[in-house]
């Protein structure tokens, strides 16, 4: 374990040999300054994160072979991944996964795939993972990932048994066992059982135990249910309704409830074995959103967007967003607690601008609006996402864009009306994904406007620099594990390695603990620039034994004679 330096003390721990336990280890500062105590206890060495935690105190030196990647603190792009001229495809369809640390990816062309990039980084990035083998599929490609590292689904049509039939299937990815030497192909593949020539749709629960499909059979004119158990890849549940289209679909966080828009039909169940609630909307739409619990739904649709409430008595409808004239509610998206509804406005005869709002979801009192220009030379700027963080306070929105300046890409704030990022793409915006905390753009684009033939495209990210905590580089066993911590004023800084914890107070600090005190600890005391920058560059161990360790990282600045503990805490995913 590093030692830090005047005005900060780390003693190491005395190990007591009749118990096997270490006595606490005690961070201490000057006598005015509070005190932190962290206890760690050491178990057996099939205990993967002691072993690690141990082999880090032993090599806890910088990397040499380690570099700092750009401004972690700064607004703007971090990296992109680009499609290759000799590999063209364009991404549609993008996901954060695995606590946020993946970009997921997929997307159709003459080399449709899907791609796994980490968040960290910067530049021109290299994908971690990408299986090129859903190459000459036609129809729907989408993706789906969540909070658990387990969590990256894809679904893709192929032709069968000819170019005017197709198979819809399902599959789950495992980036872990590719890690470990494994190919990067599916884990399981589910195909939905129906050969027909109509789109699919794909989500997922927010923890990705749970995956719901549904694919359109357009001579049967039907809709294909199917929920999955996301580990295992067994079928829960089925259910097929009688539809002129699939529009959307959409699964709760919680996983209870699963809505689905087919033809002018809201369906919603709340569990896969029973019937489905339905709901006429009046009109069709491909605009749907639900809250976390389930018990809020949002719907779009010509010259309104709607919120459906659920009570002790079923769904009711409470009173319509009205758009105006030529508003078309052409994108929706619910915060995760259902307080905020992000509404994209669309005039379809290219009069009216493009408008992006921000409402409270159950009186419809308007928040923020935003107006972006419609399309020069018949170019249309189509709303093609809304997604709203955890708490509502931010919402992105993405558009194909007017083929100017305008951008395509609008991350704005709620309580300010301010536009946290705009940003102005090559081409068009196709899909994009928000990160929890609303810091975090993932988007997929493609290399010219939408209305404009193009056969390539790339994936971007974009930070707003407000996160204090970052990781500068995928940790992988065998190589470096890079953070950096930032607090304007700070004299020291501590990186915190350990379990997983629910937020905590600690007496004489400031902010929540969310590493283990109970667990085992590593500590790392680190200098700081004079704009309260630190860096941690530590060699992992080169053992398999780590991929997939539940390991955390949150750091500690000392500064104006407090100990104040990181709001951003990093769940790492080590491969």
């Amino acid at each position: 374990m590093s030692r830090a330096r005047s005005p900060a003390r780390v003693s190491p721990p005395r190990r007591n040999a009749a118990e096997g336990t270490a006595l606490p280890l005690e961070i201490s500062f000057m006598p005015s300054a509070p005190r932190l105590r962290i206890f760690t206890v050491l178990a057996s060495r099939a205990n993967r994160i002691v072993t690690v935690l141990a082999l880090l105190a032993s090599i806890a030196v910088p990397a040499s072979q380690a570099r700092a990647q750009g401004e972690p603190f700064t607004s703007g792009l971090r990296w992109t991944l680009p499609a290759q001229l000799s590999q063209p495809w364009i991404p549609s369809s993008v996901a954060f996964a695995a606590g946020d640390q993946l970009v997921w990816a997929g997307g159709p062309g003459n080399a449709a795939r899907v791609v796994a990039a980490p968040t960290s980084g910067s530049g021109l990035q290299v994908p971690l993972q990408v299986d090129p083998a859903l190459a000459g599929g036609t129809g729907s490609l989408f993706v789906a990932g969540a909070a658990g590292q387990h969590a990256l689904y894809a679904l893709s049509q192929r032709p069968s048994p000819d170019a005017w039939h197709r198979r819809t299937e399902v599959t789950r990815y495992d980036v872990l066992a590719a890690a470990a030497g494994a190919p990067f192909a599916p884990a399981w593949t589910i195909d939905l059982g129906l050969v027909a020539n109509g789109p699919g749709r794909l989500a997922t629960d927010a923890a990705g135990e749970q995956v719901v499909a549904a694919a359109f059979d357009e001579a049967a004119q039907r809709v294909t249910v199917l929920w999955l158990d996301g580990r295992a890849g067994t079928v829960i549940g089925q259910e097929i309704v009688a539809a002129q289209s699939l529009r959307a679909l959409a699964l709760s966080g919680d996983g209870r409830t699963t809505a689905l828009v087919a033809g002018t039909t809201l369906y919603l169940w709340g569990h896969p074995q029973a019937g489905p609630v339905a709901l006429p909307l009046g009109g069709t739409t491909g605009a749907l959103s639900l809250s976390a619990n389930g018990k809020r739904v949002a719907t779009g649709g010509p010259g309104a967007a709607r919120v459906f409430q659920a009570t002790a008595n079923g769904f009711v409808a409470l009173p319509p967003f009205a758009g105006g004239a030529g508003g078309h509610a052409s994108q929706v998206g619910l915060s995760a607690d259902g307080s905020t509804l992000g509404i994209a406005w669309w005039d379809v005869n290219g009069v009216a601008p493009t408008r992006l709002e921000l409402r409270a979801a159950r009186t419809g009192a308007l928040h923020v609006v935003r107006s972006l220009p419609q399309g020069a030379g018949g170019l249309q700027n189509a709303p093609q996402a809304v997604r709203l963080s955890a708490d509502g306070a931010r919402a992105a929105f993405a558009t194909w864009g007017d083929g100017g300046p305008a951008p395509e890409v609008v991350l704005l704030d709620r309580a300010t009306g301010v536009a946290l990022l705009e940003i102005s793409l090559p081409g068009s915006a196709l899909d994009l994904a928000l990160d929890a905390r609303g810091t975090r753009v993932a988007v997929a684009t493609k290399n010219v406007h939408a209305n404009v033939f193009g056969s390539t495209g790339e994936v971007r990210l974009y930070d707003t620099g407000e996160r204090d905590l970052e990781l500068l580089q995928q940790p992988r066993h065998g190589g470096v594990l890079h953070l950096a911590a930032q607090r304007p004023g700070a004299t020291r800084a501590f990186f915190l390695l350990g379990r997983p914890s629910a937020p905590h107070t600690v007496p004489g600090t400031f902010g929540r603990l969310a590493v283990d005190r109970g667990g085992p600890l590593s500590v790392h005391s680190r200098p700081v620039t004079a704009a309260g920058r630190a860096d941690l560059e530590l060699l992992l161990p080169s053992d398999p034994a780590l991929i997939g360790i539940e390991l955390r990282a949150q750091a500690a600045m000392r500064a104006g004679g407090a100990l104040h503990l990181s709001h951003e805490t990093i769940d790492l995913l080590v491969l």
